[in-house]
């Protein structure tokens, strides 16, 4: 169980550690500072191929631009990118300008064999950097050759979730995931909640929360709901499981196109969420503090959220989990709030499996893309070597964004609201 930790106001980091930061206005005179990337991407998805050359897709640059690229490692040990190295440890490992972008941003490869001695690349952590022309900004993306993804993983789970990493390659469909449209139409989904230790499983509604975009828990007894109701706007919820009515903690304006999801409790009586607009390929990161939230604070992602996962005990870092669009396979994002940084660290079940953890360690909850002709996202319990324990929801309706209770006995999640038919009277 994470420790409570005091609150203590967050102290921004040097600037020699942020990954994705906000420039200060430049001087009478001076040129702006352009600003970093909007998004980066490797393929394939942070875990590569000695033998696969890496794909680098760079975007947010305008056709023609080019951006200087850094391969960097972390060099005094504290598990972030070091731009220049020391003593022994080189960094950056390699740089290059980029050819120049398209109307889809930059294109580029890397051959890691170029980066030189390989048994000492695996397994280790590495970094790519994309730096804009004239800009002290810059957009990070972790990758490394692994062979144990334990290795690779387990500082960063131990950052958000403390546990073992488990090996064991989890069911095919969890490769499936894809951040689902959520907010296709008002009124979609509603949040429900279901007691694992009673069988056969029956959800029960939550009342107040049709329109629901997001949810977590508070505590066992209160869940925060993001929803998008048919009629007004989008609504941050304080809503008590015991009864009696949901408390609006934050009501957007009117003719925002931008709808709050993925809620997030956060220490010192702090709360997360975003707000996006709907198949839109970023959004903006708010936080909840003292009845208000200070929009002139929100932090830019570039990449649309499908759920605010976990956060560190401190709550100065955010783990976030993307909608995968298209081509791009969903990743997970490490977001700090004190440096206003956003690194991108990919995508590997292992993670999954242990952020999606129980809390009583013992089996993870998988939310995945049916493939066996239902049409609907399903939910089922998975052990740590990936065998199904149980099915927990399978429907031909979407149930979605799953989160256990802190005392995890019980699940909350996402249900797509059932289609009734009136039937024509003769």
């Amino acid at each position: 169980m994470n420790k409570i930790m005091p609150c203590h106001p967050l102290r921004p980091w040097p600037v020699g550690l942020l990954l994705f930061a906000i420039a200060a206005l430049p001087a009478s005179g001076q040129t702006r500072d352009p600003g970093p990337p909007k998004g980066l991407e490797i393929v394939p998805n942070a875990i590569q191929d000695l033998e696969q050359s890496m794909i680098i897709r760079v975007t947010g640059i305008p056709s023609g631009e080019t951006v200087h690229l850094q391969v960097l490692q972390d060099c005094n040990g504290d598990d972030r990118p070091d731009p220049q190295g020391m003593a022994n440890c080189k960094s950056p490992l390699r740089e290059w300008d980029s050819p120049q972008a398209g109307a889809e941003g930059v294109i580029d490869h890397l051959d890691l064999k170029t980066l030189g001695n390989t048994d000492f690349l695996e397994n280790h952590k590495l970094w790519l950097r994309a730096t804009r022309k004239g800009s002290n900004q810059a957009v990070d993306a972790l990758f490394g050759l692994v062979k144990d993804p334990c290795t690779f993983w387990q500082s960063l789970l131990a950052t958000f979730k403390p546990g073992p990493c488990r090996l064991g390659r989890l069911m095919q469909a969890l490769l499936q995931h894809r951040g689902a449209a959520i907010m296709k139409s008002p009124d979609r989904f509603e949040v429900r909640r279901l007691d694992l230790g009673k069988e056969p499983f029956r959800p029960i509604a939550v009342p107040g929360t049709p329109g629901a975009t997001g949810l977590a828990w508070l505590n066992d007894k209160t869940l925060l709901v993001t929803v998008a109701p048919a009629t007004g706007p989008s609504r941050l919820l304080r809503v008590p499981l015991s009864g009696g009515d949901a408390k609006t903690l934050w009501e957007g304006t009117a003719g925002d196109a931008r709808i709050a999801t993925a809620p997030l409790d956060l220490p010192c009586g702090r709360i997360a969420f975003v707000r996006q607009v709907p198949g839109a390929s970023s959004a903006l990161l708010s936080v909840w503090k003292k009845g208000s939230v200070d929009q002139e604070q929100d932090l830019e992602l570039p990449y649309g959220i499908h759920q605010l996962v976990a956060a560190d005990p401190k709550g100065n870092e955010i783990l976030a989990l993307t909608l995968g669009v298209e081509e791009s396979k969903p990743a997970f994002l490490r977001i700090n709030l004190a440096a206003r940084s956003v690194e991108n660290v990919g995508f590997d079940r292992h993670l999954y499996w242990g952020i999606f953890s129980s809390p009583k360690g013992n089996s993870a909850i998988v939310a995945f893309v049916d493939n066996s002709g239902q049409t609907g996202w399903d939910l089922a319990l998975v052990d740590a070597s990936g065998k199904l324990l149980k099915d927990v929801q399978t429907r031909p309706e979407d149930d979605l964004l799953p989160a256990w209770s802190p005392g995890g006995n019980e699940l909350a999640f996402l249900a797509e609201v059932e289609l009734k038919v009136k039937e024509k009277k003769p």
